[in-house]
Order: C-alpha cells, then sequence, then structure tokens
C-alpha cells in the first residue's frame, strides 16, 4: 500500500500511522505510570465515610470518584484519537 504513494504523501501518512500508534501505547501505558509516580492507584483505594483510607493521604470519596471519572474520560479520548489516526492513515493509503 504504501508503495503506491509518491514521496511527500508517503512520509505523512507514515507519521500519522506512527503517532497513532505512539499514541496507542501512550494511552495504554498512562494509568500505571500515574500510579508509579503518584504513589496512589486511584482504582484499588478502599473508602470510608468521610476520607479514603490507604496511600493516599486521606482523599475525600468524591473527589477519588472525580479522578477515576477523569481518568476513565481522557483514557476513552486517548483511544478515540489512537484509533481516528489509524483509520485516517488506512483511508489515506487506499485512495492513492
Amino acid at each position: 500500500m504504501l508503495s503506491q504513494l509518491e514521496g511527500n504523501e508517503k512520509e505523512k501518512v507514515t507519521r500519522i500511522m506512527v503517532a497513532s500508534i505512539v499514541t496507542g501505547i501512550a494511552v495504554a501505558i498512562a494509568p500505571s505510570l500515574i500510579v508509579w509516580l503518584s504513589g496512589v492507584d486511584i482504582n484499588n483505594i478502599q473508602t470510608t465515610s468521610n476520607t479514603i483510607a490507604g496511600s493516599s493521604g486521606g482523599l475525600p470519596p468524591a473527589l477519588a470518584n472525580v479522578l477515576r471519572n477523569g481518568f476513565t474520560v481522557i483514557t476513552v479520548l486517548g483511544a478515540v484519537i489512537a484509533a481516528g489516526g489509524l483509520i485516517l492513515g488506512a483511508i489515506k493509503m487506499q485512495l492513492q
């Protein structure tokens, strides 16, 4: 497929595909990286009535829920962007 593309177009499509793959990998490892850097695993924290027990330093349950939801939204958004880039690259390869 790439052999059908001409010089400049071939570079553009290759960049789109590589950027999409890198984005997908970054989205896949981001939650683990955040846990490693912060030392707080938001997904595995036990909540009590007023604070969260464990290594979180006493985060309120509402804040923990907001963080969980935020991580989920960011992960889904990153996955959509990566998939969109791969689809766009594949379409450009087919059209050329």
